[in-house]
C-alpha cells in the first residue's frame, strides 16, 4: 500500500481536518432537486466532509448525487449507509433482505455470509463501501422498542457466529463493516432515538454477554465500530452519560481493556439520547475527548464545524487529538482505495437481483417457525371460508419511492387464489376506534382466521414491541373468532400476546417475500423447519420449532 494519506495529510489546514470528522446525510430522492442536497452540493466545494451517510433514494439519483460529491471533494468522502437488510433498505431498486433474527432462525451461518458479500459487493458498485452493520446487540431485553428483529439472537455465541459470518462476507465482497451498537443495546427498555436508555449491568456479565460478541469478532479483524447512545451507569464515574460522550467506555473500555484501535463512529448526533443531556458543545467535546473519530448525521454540518473549530481555537480540544482521527480516517480511505479513484459509484450490474431475490426467499423458507399448532392447522385443512386479517402495527413506509403492498394484502391475496374463499379485514393506525369496533364485529362471523400481525422494530415509533392498541385488537380477535393462525411478521415475542390462537408461526419479518413464504407454508406448498433464536418461556426455548414436511 502507497502512503498517499499521509501526502493528503500534511495539506489539510485545521479547519480541513475538522471537517473529516463530520458525516452529514444525503438523500437519493427522485425529484433528484431538493433544497438540502444543493446545499450541501455547494459546501462540499469549500469543505471536505470526511463522508456522507445515504438514506432512502433511488439507485439512479444516488449512483449520480454520490459521484457529483466525490467531483467536487479535495479529499475523497467515505460514502456508509445503513444496510443491515443489505442495499434494498435503502435504495430503490437494489434487493432487500431479512432482518438479521431471521438468518439466525435458520440456523445455518453460511446464509448469513452470503448476505454479508453480496451487501459489501452491492454497496460497493454503487458507491458505499461502509456497511453500518451487523447488529451485534444480544437481544436479553423482550420488550426492547428499537433493537428486536434487529438482533441475531438473545444468545451471544449465536449472535457473535452469526455478525462475524456477515462481517466477513462484507470484507470479501469489498465493503467496510461496521460493528454496532457498541457496548450493548439488547438490554434496553427505550429507543434511544427518543430517550436516552440507562443500563447498570456488572463489568462481569457486559464481558460475559453484551461484550461476548465484540470480542469474538475482534480476534479476526478490527474495522469499525459504531457507539450507541446509551448509558452504562456501572461503568461511568457521572451517572446517566451516554456512552458516545464517556471515556470510561470509549477510550477505557474499547481502546484499553479491549485493544481495539480501529475507527469507532458515533450513532446519529440527531438522536434524542444524544442531544438532551449536553448542549452541543459540551457533547461534541466529550465525544472526541473519548475517542471517537466520525461524528455520524450531524443537524447542522456548519455548525458542528464552527463549535470544534473554536473548541480547538480554545485549546479545549488538542489538535493533536483531532490529527489522530484524522490519519486513521484516511489510512482506512486509502485501505478501500478511495485515494486511487475507486469512490466513483455505477449502476448496479445486472444479475445480482436474482442473487438477492433468491437468498431472501430461501432465508424466509427455512427461518419460519411453527411454535404453536394445538388442531394441526397448518398445513389448512378443508375450509368453506377463511378470514384474512392484518393487524398493521408499522404504519405506512415512510420512503417515498417505495413500491411495496399495503401490508398483508399479498398473504390476503395468495390465500384467495386457492380453494379457499377468502374475506379480508385490515387493522391499521388511522382508524378511529368506532372502526375497528366495526370490523371486530365482523370478525365474529368466521370460524377460522389468519391473522397477519407486523410489528417490527421502529424509529421514533413511540411504542414498545407492539402498540397497546394492536395488542388489545390481536387479543380480541382470539377472543372473537373459533380458530385462529397467527403469524407474527416481527418479533416474536409478541407470542405473549397470543393467548387463545390455536396456532402461532414466526418469520421475523415484514416484507412482501415473507408473506408469500408464509402463504405458501399454510397451502402445504414448502416444510416447515425454521428454530426459535430467542427463548420465549421455559416450553418454548431458543431451538424449539416444529416441523412440518411435504406430504
Amino acid at each position: 500500500m502507497s502512503l498517499e494519506w499521509k501526502s493528503i495529510f500534511s495539506r489539510l489546514s485545521t479547519r480541513d481536518k475538522i471537517a473529516q470528522l463530520i458525516v452529514p446525510k444525503i438523500e437519493g430522492l427522485p425529484s433528484g432537486d431538493d433544497e438540502e442536497y444543493r446545499k450541501l452540493l455547494s459546501l462540499s466545494e469549500e469543505f471536505s466532509f470526511g463522508g456522507y451517510i445515504v438514506f432512502r433514494g433511488a439507485v439512479e439519483t444516488t449512483t449520480e448525487r454520490i459521484n457529483a460529491l466525490v467531483s467536487r471533494s479535495k479529499t475523497p468522502p467515505l460514502f456508509m449507509s445503513d444496510l443491515e437488510r443489505g442495499p434494498g433498505q435503502q435504495i430503490m431498486g437494489m434487493p432487500e433482505l431479512p432482518q438479521a433474527m431471521a438468518f439466525a432462525a435458520t440456523g445455518d451461518t453460511e446464509l448469513a455470509y452470503l448476505a454479508g458479500e453480496l451487501t459489501g459487493k452491492a454497496a460497493c458498485t454503487v458507491g458505499i463501501p461502509m456497511v453500518l452493520a451487523p447488529v451485534l446487540d444480544v437481544l436479553t431485553n423482550p420488550e426492547n422498542p428499537i433493537i428486536g428483529t434487529r438482533a441475531y439472537s438473545d444468545d451471544p455465541g449465536m449472535v457473535a457466529e452469526f455478525a462475524y459470518r456477515f462481517a466477513h462476507g462484507v470484507v470479501l465482497g469489498g465493503g467496510l463493516p461496521t460493528l454496532k451498537h457498541f457496548p450493548g443495546h439488547g438490554d434496553t427498555s427505550v429507543d434511544s432515538h427518543v430517550e436516552l436508555p440507562v443500563m447498570a449491568p456488572t463489568r462481569e456479565r457486559l464481558l460475559e454477554v453484551e461484550l461476548l460478541p465484540y470480542r469474538r469478532i475482534m480476534r479476526h479483524f478490527r474495522n469499525a465500530i459504531m457507539v450507541g447512545h446509551l448509558a452504562v451507569d456501572s461503568l461511568s464515574e457521572e451517572p446517566g452519560i451516554p456512552a458516545t460522550c464517556s471515556q470510561e467506555i470509549v477510550a477505557g473500555l474499547l481502546n484499553r481493556d479491549l485493544d481495539y484501535g480501529g475507527l469507532i463512529i458515533t450513532d446519529a448526533l440527531i438522536m434524542d439520547a444524544y442531544t438532551k443531556k449536553f448542549s452541543l458543545e459540551e457533547a461534541l467535546k466529550r465525544t472526541l475527548l473519548s475517542g471517537h473519530d466520525l461524528l455520524l448525521y450531524p443537524r447542522d454540518p456548519m455548525k458542528v464545524i464552527r463549535k470544534l473549530i473554536g473548541l480547538v481555537q480554545d485549546g479545549v480540544l488538542p489538535i493533536s487529538l483531532i490529527d489522530r482521527s484524522v490519519r486513521k480516517i484516511l489510512a482506512w480511505k486509502e485501505v478501500m482505495g478511495l485515494l486511487h479513484g475507486a469512490g466513483q459509484a455505477c449502476v448496479i450490474e445486472s444479475g445480482m437481483d436474482g442473487e438477492y431475490g433468491s437468498l431472501a426467499r430461501t432465508t424466509l423458507e427455512r427461518a419460519l417457525t411453527l411454535v404453536r399448532d394445538v388442531e394441526s392447522l397448518v398445513p389448512l385443512p378443508e375450509a368453506s371460508h377463511l378470514l384474512a386479517v392484518t393487524i398493521d402495527d408499522d404504519g405506512p413506509d415512510p420512503a417515498p419511492y417505495s413500491e411495496k403492498p399495503d401490508t398483508g394484502l399479498t398473504l390476503a391475496h395468495e390465500l384467495s387464489e386457492t380453494n379457499y374463499a377468502t374475506d379480508t379485514l385490515r387493522f391499521t393506525p388511522d382508524l378511529t376506534d368506532d372502526e375497528v369496533e366495526s370490523l371486530l364485529g365482523i370478525s365474529q362471523n368466521y370460524g377460522t382466521a389468519v391473522v397477519g400481525v407486523f410489528a417490527t422494530p421502529k424509529a421514533w415509533a413511540g411504542r414498545g414491541v407492539i402498540s397497546a392498541r394492536a395488542a388489545a385488537i390481536l387479543s380480541e380477535i382470539n377472543r372473537l373468532v373459533e380458530r385462529t393462525i397467527v403469524i407474527i411478521f416481527g418479533n416474536p415475542h409478541i407470542y405473549q400476546l397470543c393467548e387463545g390462537a390455536e396456532t402461532v408461526l414466526c418469520i421475523y419479518d415484514n416484507s412482501e417475500t415473507a408473506e408469500q413464504v408464509a402463504a405458501d407454508a399454510l397451502l402445504g406448498r414448502i416444510p416447515i423447519k425454521g428454530r426459535l433464536p430467542v427463548t420465549l418461556s421455559d416450553e418454548l426455548p431458543r431451538g424449539f420449532g416444529i416441523k412440518r414436511n411435504l406430504e
